[in-house]
């Protein structure tokens, strides 16, 4: 009769184990790396989401120097804290109560108030878009005119 070696009846189904932890541990690991990508691509899209709101921000506020340019009267014409969005008339920049978006997703606002002086206006530009179903995102500037 054939004596079995105590070492190897002691490690039946060892092989099936390390196995199955094996690939555990390979499962959590892709499992880092690929919220990682998720995550970095999220932040990426954001971050530029981010970036051209305040260059639309930006180029808003250029549009109302150049309404205030054609005469600073132009801008006594709007009443305090109501919002007012930029429209293109003739060539010119003016304000209307219409929203207006820019590449189908930044939306631009234009809210006057008194400025630090008498003869001053404050012009604050917030232009809000849609993140995703769940988040806004928005940008703000500020000048006085």
């Amino acid at each position: 009769m054939k004596m079995l070696n105590p070492k190897l009846l002691n490690s039946k189904g060892l092989l099936l184990v390390e196995i199955v932890l094996a690939v555990a541990i390979f499962a959590v690991l892709a499992l880092v790396v690929t919220s990682a990508f998720v995550y970095g691509r999220e932040s990426t899209s954001v971050a530029g989401d981010n970036t051209r709101g305040a260059e639309v921000a930006n180029e808003a506020v250029e549009a109302v120097h150049n309404i205030a340019q054609n005469g600073y009267s132009n801008l006594g014409t709007y009443t305090n804290g109501t919002i007012y969005y930029l429209a293109p008339v003739a060539n010119k920049w003016s304000l209307s109560t219409s929203p207006t978006t820019i590449n189908g997703k930044y939306t631009p606002a234009v809210v006057v108030a008194v400025g630090p002086t008498t003869t001053s206006r404050q012009v604050t530009v917030p232009v809000s878009w849609k993140e995703n179903s769940q988040r806004t995102g928005q940008v703000v500037a500020t000048t006085y005119l």
